[in-house]
């Protein structure tokens, strides 16, 4: 029998534990550099060949500044008399006003005619511009040597522009000559207001509020406009023009284009984007697999393509999604963001406006 000395023994387990702790950091060293280093942080939501980030393009301070004031310097838009139009009408000859044709709050009627003093019959004027009218008016004014006339309206009913949000009084506003939007804003009687933790403060977040026209976003910064009194951002109000008032209590996720049922949901934390589609009742037939994930206000987003199949297939870990996120289902990606917004911007308008509708109706059957 070999003899071992009690030192060999000592330097035994001393190689002994040394080789065990060698490999075991040599299997830890290994299994860290066959994982995925991104799998480390919590926070992201799935791996990047699955979620990929569209970049925008940002507008610059020179350009978004340009934008403005070709918005202030716009000619307004060709005005069509409608049903129930409103107007002052004088007519003048030689510089000097016909007292006998004046007819103060004139108003078109529903058959489209209008009736002016001292003139036996009405003329029709439906559709035509004032201008077109005024002339339409000098016709039938046969016992004055080239009168003038002259049309002020009072009522424009057929513009319109619609707030919905956090407004105090949300709806559609009839537009008046040289409205702006401060103006809109004070005919929706500013913001709503609500307690808050037993103090009354404002809802709205103006940071993240907007204007459409033409299913694009204008570059109206409204804490600019309302907060600091920036008037470059102040600009005249057209037809159809929306405006809406985001808040600052908004729990709701949207989901929209090629879903069962697109609509807003309540938000819940650690809802993912799986979870929604399934929420709202799946995707339908020819809906991509690849959706549109838009986080940040619609002025300044980012956008994520989620790879829907990846999720599903357990190749990338499912989306968690925040307050106010958009989710869009399209048929085929769009690779341009302006695409995309002229995409999704008719839906999200109806949605939040049969919202804050409801919510209205719902208000009114409560107090009553």
């Amino acid at each position: 029998m070999m003899y071992r000395s009690p030192t060999f023994k000592q330097v035994s387990k001393t190689v002994t534990g040394l080789l065990f702790f060698l490999l075991i950091f040599g299997l830890a060293v290994v299994s860290a550099g066959c994982s995925s280093p991104e799998l480390k942080d919590e926070t992201l939501a799935a791996l990047p060949q699955y979620l990929e980030e569209l970049k925008v393009e940002q507008t610059e301070a020179e350009s978004r500044y340009a934008a403005l004031v070709e918005l202030h310097n716009l000619e307004p838009a060709t005005y069509i008399i409608g049903s129930g139009n409103e107007f002052d009408i004088k007519v003048y000859a030689f510089g000097e006003v016909e007292e006998e044709y004046t007819t103060n709050n004139a108003i078109v009627k529903s058959d489209g005619t209008i009736s002016v003093n001292y003139l036996e019959e009405d003329i029709y004027v439906l559709g035509m511009t004032i201008t077109e009218a005024k002339r339409e008016i000098q016709k039938h004014i046969t016992e004055i040597l080239e009168p003038r006339v002259a049309m002020s309206p009072n009522k424009l009913q057929s513009s319109f522009v619609t707030i919905m949000g956090q407004a105090a009084q949300p709806g559609n506003y009839q537009i008046r000559a040289g409205m702006r939007v401060l103006d809109a804003l004070a005919e929706a009687h500013g913001f709503s207001s609500g307690l808050v933790k037993g103090t009354t403060k404002e809802l709205a977040d103006l940071s993240a509020s907007f204007i459409v026209r033409d299913n694009k976003i204008l570059p109206v910064d409204f804490l600019e406009l309302v907060r600091k009194g920036n008037q470059l951002h102040n600009i005249p109000i057209q037809d159809n023009d929306y405006i809406f008032i985001s808040s600052l209590a908004n729990q709701e996720l949207y989901i929209l284009g090629q879903i069962a049922n697109p609509n807003a949901y309540l938000y819940k934390e650690n809802l993912t984007v799986i979870q929604l589609v399934a929420f709202a009742g799946g995707f339908l037939v020819n809906a991509s697999s690849k959706v549109y994930l838009i986080r940040g206000t619609l002025s300044h987003p980012r956008i994520f393509i989620v790879d829907t199949d990846a999720i599903l297939r357990g190749n990338s870990r499912d989306v968690v999604l925040r307050q106010n996120d958009i989710i869009y289902v399209p048929r085929t990606l769009l690779g341009d963001w302006n695409m995309v917004l002229s995409q999704i911007l008719p839906s999200l308008q109806a949605i939040q406006s049969g919202y804050m509708v409801n919510s209205i109706f719902n208000d009114v059957i409560n107090n009553n």
